[in-house]
């Protein structure tokens, strides 16, 4: 079938293609629901992927019979043959397409119908280039009942909130959207979820990891800071999508309780074993991105990201990061960081934590 995009570009241009990636492991009940969305977009011009990772329930016999009534020829289905966790079936998406921007949408998700064509229009704003997109989401349970009218994550992470660093955001209105592009100095990304992002493909070639078996889980914890800190972030101030809470769900399976609202921790280790593995690779592919960004200020963005302790032991430990992070690791800085274990964790001050 032929789509024609809604965007109203000169006989010279064309609007961007977008892959979408739907990645899915034991998500029979609905998966349907979420690729049914992406066909639904208003921006149609866009390839889509959809990976079951050897689901043990009948996922692969959802997606199969969805897409054949659908007969849509911007859907293909791969069909993994060993579990290699959500980045390995991400990057495997990533590598079946080709086209300029990126998003990824978990099975039990879904997007709203104008989900692609208003990050498209974030990403092709004249008010900033930006490297993520990413909007917010309400919460919805397993019988599509919302529960929630946004993600606790979205607005927790602004840190205009705070009143930290507003030199570091540029909010305009645009397209009937509130855009708030976001320097990449600011620190600590954790703005919305694997399904409320677009990501630029540059990017995430850039930064990509090498083994994905050490990010089986919370791969949006890797990729996210990854690209803010490579380009930046502009935040849509609007709900794009329904983020799923159920039990089958590895992330956000907790009780929502008001303001006492989490919806998920990763372990500690899980946690840190992504840290590092971003830390790792970042530090490998500084001196390719070093006539781009200069190396001071990519030493200074990544210890942003991980902070003072799990920097100097990185320096100790990878070569790579002690060339990128010698000059940064000065006598002063060593004496302060020495001071400051000698205090309990709670009274260190925020960065050396």
């Amino acid at each position: 079938m032929t789509h024609q995009a809604p965007y109203p570009f000169t006989s010279y241009t064309r609007s961007p293609r977008v892959a979408v990636i739907v990645g899915c492991y034991n998500q029979a009940k609905f998966v349907e629901a979420a690729i049914r969305s992406v066909a639904s977009q208003s921006h149609v011009d866009f390839e889509c992927v959809v990976i079951d990772d050897v689901s043990s329930d009948d996922s692969r016999e959802r997606i199969r019979a969805v897409l054949a009534e659908m007969g849509d020829d911007r859907f293909r289905f791969l069909e993994r043959t060993a579990n290699g966790g959500q980045m390995t079936t991400m990057m495997q998406g990533f590598d079946a397409t080709s086209s300029p921007f990126v998003a990824f949408l978990d099975a039990d998700d879904v997007w709203s119908r104008d989900f692609i064509e208003r990050h498209v229009r974030a990403h092709l704003s004249r008010n900033g280039i930006r490297a993520i997109s990413s909007s917010d989401a309400d919460i919805i349970d397993d019988t599509n009942t919302i529960v929630a009218g946004g993600l606790p994550m979205f607005r927790d992470g602004d840190m205009r909130q705070t009143g930290r660093g507003r030199k570091l955001f540029h909010e305009v209105q645009e397209g009937g959207d509130t855009l708030v592009f976001v320097n990449r100095l600011v620190p600590k990304w954790r703005w919305s979820t694997t399904s409320g992002m677009m990501f630029r493909r540059d990017a995430i070639q850039a930064i990509r990891p090498l083994d994905t078996d050490r990010i089986r889980h919370c791969a949006d914890a890797y990729l996210a800071p990854a690209a803010h800190m490579l380009g930046g972030t502009v935040r849509i101030e609007h709900v794009l999508g329904s983020y799923r809470l159920h039990s089958n769900n590895g992330w956000a399976h907790q009780r929502l309780l008001g303001d006492a609202c989490r919806m998920g921790l990763a372990p500690e280790a899980t946690d840190k074993a992504v840290r590092a593995a971003l830390a790792e690779r970042w530090c490998a592919v500084a001196p390719d991105l070093e006539p781009l960004i200069p190396r001071r200020l990519m030493g200074r963005l990544l210890v942003n990201h991980i902070g003072w302790a799990e920097a100097f032991e990185l320096i100790a430990a990878n070569a790579d990061a002690h060339r990128l992070l010698g000059d940064w690791a000065t006598p002063m800085r060593r004496r302060i960081h020495r001071l400051a274990t000698c205090l309990p964790r709670p009274l260190r001050p925020r960065f050396l934590r």
